[in-house]
């Protein structure tokens, strides 16, 4: 059903996410809208990785 490289990276993104959210309550910047801009980030990096991935692969 899921490639062995989308589960990866969704398991690398929850620990990213849990990394990041106790860094942020460490610092007490655990705003929402802090927390959902960085993972707007993560997502857009993971995808350029991924198709620059593709096309290496083709």
């Amino acid at each position: 059903m899921f490639e062995k490289d989308t589960i990866k990276g969704f398991m690398g993104g929850f620990i990213a996410y849990f990394v990041l959210s106790f860094i942020l309550d460490f610092f007490e910047l655990d705003s929402i809208l802090v927390k959902s801009t960085i993972i707007v980030i993560l997502l857009i990096i993971y995808f350029i990785i991924q198709s620059q991935k593709k096309n290496k692969k083709s």
